[in-house]
């Protein structure tokens, strides 16, 4: 199946470099369609669980005041997620074999599938089969953050997530923030906090596979790229050893995709080719959880909502 992923790629450099016959063309825009529909809910749960466990509290940390954070994070993968639908009055050259005129396919987050693809390109018949997901009912993972107090109420954080494998599919991630109080400008109820955050994401994920080699390039890995940016309101109030959190925000990200692998001329043109399916989203995210205090340290447990719902669980100790 990757070699045949791998075939279709390689129509996407002969349509960019010579584009000797029409179909190429269709074959590539077809392909694009395919890919797109595989692809968009895996980025979307990137995007949406890199938005959680960025706050301890809207209350400013004092100046220099540092806080480390060990997080756990659990995304649920809804069943919606893992299918798209396809169907042959969408594409121009391929069609679905045996005469299907509809079929579900997994996505990235999906299982396996008997779905083929067929089609022609230079007078040749060729097919390839349905991309499989990571087939996992939730994506698991933890990081580590680091926070220190700034002066005029505002606070700086690190993230650093290590590079974790699931059914190998590699995944990094880190991030910076930068959050201030806003309560400090106008009288508020005694221990009630608003702040604004904002913060910047970096994470990939790759999906590997063995080694398919073609004459002057050898694939193995499929990259996807993305930064991200968070904005959100937070709002906190502390109920003596009991904190409710609640936080409003959206988070706005680029995607890019790649190939990795040996033959840096082709693979550089393939990459190139590829930029048809960069992406920008934006989308609306809701955090929901409590701190519980006991001294230094203190447990929080929030959810992030929106078309996936995340649980982020985290040990925090503040230091001076």
């Amino acid at each position: 199946m990757k070699r045949y992923f791998t075939l279709i790629l390689l129509l996407v450099v002969n349509c960019k470099l010579c584009s000797q016959s029409s179909n190429v063309d269709e074959v590539v825009t077809d392909f694009l369609i395919i890919s797109r529909a595989y692809v968009t809910p895996g980025a979307e749960a990137a995007i949406h669980q890199s938005s959680a466990g960025w706050f301890n509290s809207a209350k400013p940390l004092s100046k220099w005041q540092y806080n480390v954070s060990l997080h756990g994070n659990v995304l649920f993968l809804p069943e919606s997620k893992k299918t798209a639908q396809v169907s042959n009055s969408q594409f121009t050259n391929l069609y679905l074999q045996d005469g299907t005129e509809t079929a579900t396919i997994p996505t990235a987050l999906g299982d396996d599938s008997a779905i083929f693809f067929e089609g022609t390109v230079f007078d040749e018949d060729f097919e390839f089969q349905a991309l499989e997901g990571i087939n996992e009912n939730e994506f698991v993972y933890g990081f580590i953050q680091a926070t220190v107090g700034l002066p005029y109420g505002t606070q700086f954080s690190v993230r650093y997530a290590p590079s974790i494998n699931i059914n190998n599919v590699d995944y990094l991630v880190y991030g910076l923030g930068l959050q201030h109080n806003v309560s400090q400008y106008f009288k508020s109820p005694k221990q009630f906090h608003l702040a604004l955050q904002a913060t910047y994401s970096n994470f990939k994920f790759d999906i590997n596979y063995d080694p398919v080699e073609i004459p002057g390039v050898t694939f193995n890995t499929i990259r996807v790229l993305s930064n991200s940016i968070l904005v959100q309101a937070i709002a906190s109030k502390r109920l003596h050893y009991f904190e409710p959190l609640l936080a409003l925000g959206f988070t706005s990200s680029t995607f890019r995709y790649e190939l990795g692998g040996d033959g840096e001329a082709l693979l550089r043109a393939l990459n190139t080719a590829l930029k048809d399916l960069d992406d920008t989203k934006v989308n609306p995210t809701a955090n929901l959880g409590f701190n519980l205090y006991f001294g230094k340290l203190n447990f929080q447990t929030i959810a992030t909502l929106g078309a996936f719902i995340n649980l982020n669980v985290s040990v925090n100790y503040a230091i001076n």
